[in-house]
């Protein structure tokens, strides 16, 4: 029967001019070659026991870099996370230390720098204000109350550059630092 067939296109192919049988050979070119024929699949290997222990060893080693970039990445935020909260630190001890440099400047303006009594104080964020509220004996025995502000680099106790600069809603209210000098815990001198 293949015979047959066989015998049958080798018939057809002689009774064809040389016009179509250079035709039907680039056709059949391009059907085999075209990238739309369909590829032949490759047989499916039947795994072995190296390749599951390839496979394995690849799946440890991705789980092991996956570990070791969280591990990292955690590091690197738990440093950030202190660097963050010093910093916060080092910022609260400049806002504290210009309060208390702010307070020693009233105090040496002061007739009886022993009566000084702090009711206030706070700082902008910036740190570039900072203002406080006093009580102190005044020349004839009674209690005044007053202001003292560090602003623009020079110290003031003028209403003007307090009412300038101490009515704002963002200064830092350093309470701790009052009552730390009130209480003796920390010196103004």
């Amino acid at each position: 029967m293949f015979k047959d067939c066989l015998r049958g296109c080798w018939e057809w192919w002689n009774q064809r001019s040389f016009k179509t049988k250079c035709f039907s050979v680039l056709t059949a070119a391009v059907i085999l070659y075209s990238p739309f024929a369909p590829k032949p699949t490759p047989k499916p290997e039947k795994a072995s026991a190296e390749q599951h222990k390839e496979d394995a060893a690849q799946q440890q080693e991705v789980a092991q870099q996956q570990e070791a970039a969280e591990t990292q990445e955690k590091v690197v935020k738990e440093a950030a996370e202190e660097k963050t909260a010093q910093d916060a630190k080092e910022t609260e001890d400049l806002q504290n230390k210009g309060v208390l440099l702010t307070m020693r400047a009233v105090k040496q303006t002061l007739r009886d720098p022993d009566s000084v009594q702090w009711i206030e104080a706070g700082v902008s964020p910036d740190m570039k204000v900072v203002c406080v509220t006093f009580r102190a004996r005044n020349g004839f025995g009674g209690m005044d109350t007053g202001f003292g502000v560090f602003a623009g680099g020079r110290f003031s106790q003028t209403e003007k550059v307090w009412n300038t600069n101490c009515h704002r809603d963002d200064l830092v209210n350093k309470s701790n630092v009052v009552f730390s000098v009130n209480n003796g815990y920390a010196s103004v001198d």
